[in-house]
């Protein structure tokens, strides 16, 4: 109990950061529709509109910068302090695949840099000049926290360097240096909305969204998807760094409203006050939501041992739960064991995952890399499935095709996320 409860505590003291289903993708087409619809401007129902576009984008200066004949330089940039996350966890598993994987690309070594974004947009800004000004790095990625993600994409957009990330929104992030590897939370809308209604078989949802503008089209995008699939759908909006009194407010209107589900878009801190405060209340709905680091341990620890999730609670993620290691990428828990001396945790995994993508880009464009030619390369070409779910960018930026699904198991010990869907482009 006193280790969680110093887990608790530097999560609500510093704040935490914010794909065998896919039978079918009508969530993903429709969530697609939307997010053109929005970016556009255009009006029409969601389901009507067409897929996007590529967007034709001003010619800029090509560049070698962090590519030489011996080595490819990434940069990535996380929340290391500011977050309440173990630091431990990103400095052991930054780098963990380059260093276990035994082949360069194309005669070349990759190398990472890690920078520290401090969980805010300025700290996020202040990293990537960093790992572009002094670091030379050749792309950047961004681990986590939709605002920090925004304020490093415009920055590399501005000097040029390809940035990869999860996806958040198009507002703000459609850059020609940008590329999303998973759903916008828009798309995740229509799929979650299809989740709930088909899986959990509930009716009513209340939606708890922090007021960055960053989170608008997700909002949006569930309420078009909830009226789709027969939700009624209630939306409560708190300040993103919200007063004590302020998740408590939030906690009685919630309980107040008698949903079903509870969707929480907002720091795993501010879920984690918002669940104890529901709890308060005497109701316990159903937790579930986007967001990967909703999804990590160190969240189900908390959130279980404070009995704040009793009735269940999922998440989708880039990457599965540590249960599908085995099946997709033993080589994880072989190589954190055997270069850091200890088990893997889900942090390092979800690392190793975005990693073992990049690699794939990397090896698909082959030894003529610039950042104009690998933009350029990325822009025509979709790419399978590994442990993350596949990318598609021949229409647009935004090449999220899927997402995994983690369940909470409160009476697992110690309590952890599970795998209950993979590669889930609808349900």
């Amino acid at each position: 109990m006193k280790r969680t409860r110093v887990v608790l505590t530097l999560f609500v003291a510093l704040g935490l950061v914010a794909s065998s289903c896919g039978q079918k993708d009508s969530a993903r087409r429709a969530g697609e529709a939307f997010d053109s619809r929005t970016a556009t401007g255009g009006g029409g129902s969601a389901a009507a509109t067409t897929a996007p576009t590529a967007t034709t984008r001003p010619s800029r200066p090509d560049s070698s910068v962090g590519v030489t004949a011996a080595e490819i330089r990434i940069g990535i940039h996380a929340p290391i302090s500011g977050a309440g996350a173990p630091p431990e966890s990103f400095r052991l598993g930054y780098d963990l695949y380059w260093r276990a994987l035994k082949r360069r690309i194309h005669g070349r070594t990759v190398r990472i840099f890690l920078e520290d974004d401090k969980y805010n947009p300025s700290g996020a800004v202040a990293a990537c000049k960093k790992l572009v000004e002094q670091d030379k790095v050749f792309l950047i990625l961004g681990a986590a926290g939709a605002d920090q993600l925004a304020a490093c994409a415009k920055y590399a957009d501005g000097v040029g360097v390809p940035y990869l990330s999860e996806g958040i929104a198009r507002e703000g992030f459609d850059y020609g240096t940008y590329f999303a590897n998973t759903p916008t939370y828009a798309v995740q809308g229509w799929i979650l909305a299809e989740y709930i209604a088909k899986v959990i078989k509930a009716k009513s949802v209340v939606m708890v969204r922090a007021n960055t503008a960053n989170f608008d089209e997700g909002e949006k995008g569930l309420q078009t998807a909830a009226k789709a699939n027969g939700l009624d759908l209630k939306v409560i909006t708190v300040p993103k760094d919200a007063s004590a009194g302020e998740v408590q407010s939030a906690a009685v209107q919630v309980c107040s409203s008698k949903p079903d589900v509870v969707y929480p878009l907002m720091s795993p801190a501010i879920f984690l006050q918002l669940a104890s405060g529901v709890k308060a209340q005497n109701c316990k709905p159903r937790w579930a939501g986007v967001g990967n680091t909703m999804g990590i341990n160190l969240v189900a620890s908390v959130a279980c041992s404070q009995g704040t999730v009793d009735g269940g609670a999922s998440f989708f993620s880039s990457y599965p739960a540590l249960d599908e290691v085995p099946k997709l990428d033993p080589g994880y828990r072989k190589a954190y064991e055997q270069l850091n001396h200890k088990t893997g945790d889900d942090i390092g995994w979800g690392l190793w995952a975005a990693m073992k993508s990049v690699r794939t880009l990397l090896d698909k464009a082959g030894p003529k890399l610039t950042r104009q030619t690998f933009i350029h390369f990325l822009e025509g070409k979709k790419f399978a499935a590994e442990v993350t779910p596949g990318t598609d960018f021949r229409k647009s930026h935004f090449g999220g095709t899927g997402v995994h699904v983690v369940k909470v198991n409160c009476k697992a010990s110690p309590p952890q996320f599970e795998t209950e869907f993979s590669f889930a482009t609808g349900f």
